[in-house]
């Protein structure tokens, strides 16, 4: 039997940033955070408003120096998590359960009966519970 540890709170360097690692065994599985940012509506006038595109941004460099940054008024900050899962050596990312049935295709009916079952949500927890439960079968 595969012996699985639940480690949330430790990080490690990944690429330009760091990875939380919230489980090792068969299928390690890391959680990166991040934050999309969006400018809200506008008004253009005539009772108009305008929407204006969406800028993703992943990590500032500022030469080792960290500033607090104020968005204005009009700026929203939406975060959300890409998962990664070492198999084999490769890392596949991903950010929705449904997504995990696309690395597993062989799993997928399981995959989603265990997520129904369970009522699991697209969160660490939910994450976490369907990684182990993939590793025991």
């Amino acid at each position: 039997m595969i012996q699985y540890t639940l480690v949330q709170g430790k990080f490690i360097p990944s690429g330009k940033g760091f990875e939380e690692v919230l489980l090792t065994g068969k299928y390690p599985l890391y959680a990166s955070y991040r934050c999309r940012l969006s400018a809200g509506t506008q008004n253009i006038g005539y009772g108009s408003s305008s929407t204006t595109a969406v800028d993703n941004i992943s990590s500032l460099n500022t030469g080792g120096e960290i500033y607090q940054l104020k968005l204005p008024e009009n700026y929203k900050a939406e975060p959300y998590t890409v998962y990664a899962i070492a198999i084999n050596g490769q890392n596949k990312h991903f950010r929705r359960i449904k997504e995990i049935t696309k690395i597993f295709p062989e799993l997928k009916k399981e995959i989603s009966d265990f997520q129904k079952k369970n009522k699991l949500k697209n969160n660490n927890d939910g994450i976490i519970s369907i990684i182990r439960y993939i590793s025991s079968l």
